[in-house]
């Protein structure tokens, strides 16, 4: 993939202001600049505070973008972003089914057995959910988590009550 000298696709030229200096793959796209890092990277970026996406200093609070099995277990190995450009990315370039915008103030930086870093997600203000490239419905959110703890609820029946509360306090208004 060269990223030199592209021009960004016309339907995608309303980027925000942060994102106007990315490169642009040689389909038309802008590339995140710490989507796909290696661990040391990992702990530099997210350590200094730093948007995955244009990696420009964060502010107070945080966006991570997230499928519904993070949102719901809380654990990310996503770098944060600000809002504008996490917003931009899931209505633009997220992809099929529904995505988190996991919006917070604090997290905390763990370590798995082989010590590999992620997040474990602190104090939610507020979730958004997209989905082909707009808000999601409640019912495709629903779907979205729902598919996704099928397994969770065979294999710890008596979790099912807490799990079934947390995804009611995760699903959208309306």
């Amino acid at each position: 993939m060269s990223t030199t000298a592209n021009p960004l696709r016309p339907e995608l030229a309303n980027l925000p202001v942060r994102m106007r200096n990315l490169p642009v793959d040689d389909k038309g796209y802008p590339v995140a600049l710490f989507d796909k890092v290696d661990p040391q990277c990992w702990m530099l970026v997210v350590e200094n505070a730093l948007c995955r996406i244009c990696g420009e200093r964060l502010g107070l609070r945080v966006v991570f973008v997230l499928d519904p099995a993070s949102a719901v277990g809380r654990v990310t190995d996503s770098i944060p972003a600000h809002y504008e450009c996490a917003n931009w990315w899931a209505c633009h370039l997220a992809g099929e089914g529904c995505v988190a915008l996991w919006i917070c103030r604090h997290y905390a930086i763990m370590h798995d057995r082989e010590r590999r870093p992620y997040i474990r997600l602190q104090d939610l203000d507020r979730v958004e959910w997209y989905a082909g490239g707009r808000l999601a419905t409640r019912d495709e959110v629903r779907r979205a988590i729902e598919s996704g703890l099928f397994n969770a609820r065979e294999e710890r029946p008596e979790a099912a009550k807490d799990l079934n509360r947390l995804v009611q306090s995760l699903l959208p208004a309306r």
